[in-house]
């Protein structure tokens, strides 16, 4: 072999070596990143789909909905609201209640517009406070008009609807609703909730996510250790 070959074709082989372990630092720096990301964290949803069927409220009307999910933990709902008119601005005002606690919560929304959510879509949040303390599955929540703009509320048709308008008028709609906590929480602070719920998966308890984590953390070292130790010297 030509001695002139030798250092290049080393040098070469130690590039290769050098791969795996950039990769190795690109996927811990953006799984650092993804995990410091401060955003919204859903606590449910009604499983009402967005199929844009709608229920108008004129000023004054209210729209109410019964056998509703209410997650533990929430503190803003969500629902999906198209002024009547374009340029117009929704006002509305919120209430729930349950059986067991009665008036849980009453607030007015707060409007947001086409694209401040990321989607195509205006919605309006509604302010939960207190949080609810436990889940509720038979929350009873009722949209009031309390602005001069008409507007629609968008959800899905379907005859198993638990919507009237005014206390009277039913009408065959279930209404989308989301709901979230409070305030906006890093994955990091997310992680005491989420490790329970990774235990009760019926996948040996909670050390299964620890387990988990330190098989993974012990691959990325012994892959590092293996490629340092190989390089061409």
């Amino acid at each position: 072999m030509s001695t002139a070959t030798r250092p290049s074709r080393v040098r070469a082989a130690r590039g290769l070596w050098a791969i795996p372990i950039v990769l190795a630092v690109v996927l811990l720096v953006g799984l650092v990143v993804t995990l410091s990301h401060s955003g919204p964290r859903w606590t449910g949803t009604n499983s009402v789909p967005q199929r844009m069927q709608r229920i108008g409220l004129q000023k004054g009307d209210e729209a109410c909905q019964g056998s509703q999910l209410l997650p533990a933990g929430s503190g803003r709902m969500r629902m999906f609201i198209e002024p009547g008119y374009r340029g117009g601005t929704p006002q509305a005002a919120m209430t729930i209640r349950t059986q067991d606690d009665g008036l849980v919560a009453r607030s007015r929304g707060r409007y947001l517009r086409k694209g401040e959510i990321g989607i195509p879509l205006s919605a309006m949040d509604f302010a939960v406070d207190p949080a609810g303390r436990r889940t509720d599955v038979g929350a009873y929540v009722c949209i009031r008009n309390t602005g001069r703009t008409p507007f629609d509320i968008t959800g899905v048709l379907t005859p198993f609807g638990q919507t009237t308008i005014n206390g009277r008028r039913h009408v065959d709609i279930a209404l989308t609703a989301l709901w979230f906590a409070p305030e906006n929480k890093t994955w990091w602070q997310e992680l005491p909730d989420i490790i329970p719920r990774v235990g009760h998966a019926r996948i040996g308890g909670v050390w299964a996510f620890w387990a988990a984590l330190f098989l993974l953390l012990a691959a990325i070292a012994v892959a590092l250790t293996t490629a340092f130790r190989e390089q061409p010297r």
